[in-house]
């Protein structure tokens, strides 16, 4: 049984699915990407100004290289669900839908590179990045990123849920993140023609920045 209430509740609904006699099919995808998303456009946002203003340039990245994440471009989940439209053999299935393996550490530098905007990782612990910063503001090229512990994150995040109407950061989320994301999507490329391309290329078409002209077909 999954921790987080959120995994829980998915799990209920598959449950109701599976036992309500209805003709269904399921999918599980991963953490999904793409423009005007609320995790990666989330990020996005807080690496560059305004807001990038408001924190000199620095940015806590959740456990850094202890979380394991497998983002799917909302794209390619589109495309899988619309394939299993009237095939027999995706009926009662369950499907993961899981893109490439990185870690919140590697997706942060991959947005920050897809906005052309290379940062810099500093694996130091919150106390010593607070001791350094003015030396690594002056220093180092900006987005700074750095890993903050998990637990100092509980800690945060349960403040937050006490204080805050809608907090950054919640308990939940943080069990998620330790959780990790796992899945195995071979039987989706098998049948559906699963394919979610490398994760760089994904972020980029909706990040990096517009060139204009013809060139650029962006919507």
């Amino acid at each position: 049984m999954a921790a987080s209430r959120y995994h829980q509740t998915k799990w209920g609904a598959e449950e109701i699915v599976r036992h309500s006699g209805l003709a269904h099919t399921i999918f599980r995808p991963s953490l999904i990407y793409g423009k005007e998303d609320d995790f990666t456009t989330r990020l996005a946002s807080l690496m560059q100004p305004p807001l990038s203003w408001l924190s000199g340039g620095f940015l806590p990245i959740p456990g850094g290289s202890d979380v394991t994440l497998r983002p799917v471009p909302v794209r390619a989940v589109a495309e899988a669900v619309v394939r299993s439209l009237g095939q027999s053999d995706a009926l009662g299935q369950a499907f993961d839908l899981c893109g490439p393996e990185t870690t919140l550490r590697d997706l942060a530098l991959d947005i920050a590179c897809a906005m052309g905007r290379p940062a810099t990782w500093v694996e130091n612990s919150p106390e010593v990045i607070l001791a350094t910063l003015p030396w690594l503001w002056l220093t180092l090229k900006k987005p700074v990123l750095f890993p903050v512990p998990l637990k100092l994150c509980r800690l945060f995040a349960s403040l937050a849920e006490r204080i805050l109407p809608n907090p950054p950061l919640t308990t939940d989320q943080i069990l998620m993140l330790e959780e990790g994301q796992v899945g195995d999507s071979s039987p989706a490329a098998r049948l559906l023609g699963f394919h979610p391309g490398p994760l760089p290329q994904g972020l980029a078409a909706y990040l990096a920045p517009r060139e204009g002209g013809r060139a650029d077909l962006r919507p």
